[in-house]
């Protein structure tokens, strides 16, 4: 596989580890993921290789989808254009998965976008005498692909944005802020059957007339989290 190394000549299922392909900064040496990384999944059962009875056994194995989707999103609260030059990263020491799914030590895996979009859009607000009104609304998106979140390593997992003057702006952990929106699921799943179950994470962050992160809120997956402590 392109983007995931598993050992070929494994004897014992325990050998059976995951390791994320990763290039590393030419300057700083910082291990670097930048691709829409190939879904990867993992299962596990008990099964019986050599049954008693001859006759065809078909098992369940349940799957665990191992990759995740993150599109960050950034919009000034004006409204006018989100200008070019913005840096986003997703940061964690997930890269090596071992047999059972869990992580392994490893080093700290810088995961940048795969893609970058900004435009603006035109947005239809019709009056009280039928007469529409065009609004443009500015964004920048970008597109990242990260591997496994854990619930018991729920600090470690960093979303960071940069502007385009090189000023940190946001610094939050993922998962914390994931597990916020839990919603109607909080009494039906664990932390980590939410984290396994749910692939993809909308991250929308409005900006201020100085590019800097207006941090009294934040849209994940639609739901608003309002802040009000800064340890998240």
């Amino acid at each position: 596989d392109e983007h995931f190394a598993i050992p070929a000549d494994a004897s014992h299922h325990t050998q059976l580890t995951c390791r994320l392909n990763r290039e590393y900064d030419p300057v700083t040496g910082a291990a670097l993921s930048r691709k829409d990384l190939k879904r990867l999944y993992h299962g596990k059962t008990d099964v019986k290789i050599f049954p008693e009875e001859e006759g065809t056994y078909i098992y369940n194995v349940e799957l665990v989808k191992n990759t995740n989707d993150v599109n960050i999103v950034l919009q000034h609260l004006s409204g006018e254009i989100v200008k070019e030059g913005y840096t986003f990263t997703i940061t964690d020491a997930n890269g090596s998965l071992d047999w059972d799914n869990s992580i392994m030590p490893d080093e700290e895996i810088t995961y940048q976008p795969w893609q970058v979009l900004a435009g603006t859009a035109g947005i239809e607000y019709p009056e009280a005498d039928d007469v529409p009104v065009i609004t443009s609304m500015s964004a920048c998106v970008a597109n990242l692909t990260v591997s496994r979140l854990m619930a018991d390593r729920s600090d470690d997992m960093r979303v960071k944005i940069y502007n385009p003057s090189g000023e940190k702006i946001v610094d939050i952990p993922l998962i914390q802020y994931a597990l916020l929106v839990r919603g109607r699921y909080e009494h039906t799943m664990t932390e980590q059957e939410y984290l396994d179950r749910q692939d993809k994470y909308d991250l929308v962050f409005f900006i201020d007339e100085g590019n800097r992160w207006a941090d009294s809120y934040i849209y994940i997956n639609s739901w608003m989290v309002v802040r009000q402590s800064s340890d998240l």
